[in-house]
């Protein structure tokens, strides 16, 4: 896995579950955090969720750190057996690159 951050983007690099060379990317990016797999008990499925009505989020907004709430998503993206990553931003976008050098 390849995680890259700069200027506000967030980039992650990694091989899903098929084998496939999958890069996911993150615009507007305020925050983001890891949590190793053997912190967490529940969500293990290789798969990406938009939170709603996210603890995280509102805590952003209510200290006034994020004005345009209505902006900004909260994604959880979790690896099975790995982690999380947990991403606050505008924007984010999915692709297979498998095909692609």
């Amino acid at each position: 896995m390849e995680l890259d951050y700069s200027k506000g983007k967030l980039r992650l690099t990694f091989i899903d579950w098929r084998e496939e060379r999958i890069q996911h990317s993150f615009e507007e990016v305020f925050g983001f955090k890891w949590e190793d797999a053997q912190n967490l008990s529940s969500i293990r499925d290789d798969s990406c969720y938009e939170i709603i009505g996210s603890e995280w989020l509102k805590v952003h907004i209510e200290l006034n750190a994020i004005t345009d709430y209505g902006a900004y998503s909260h994604y959880k993206l979790c690896f099975n057996a790995c982690g999380v990553l947990d991403v606050l931003c505008n924007k984010q976008n999915l692709k297979d690159i498998s095909g692609l050098k």
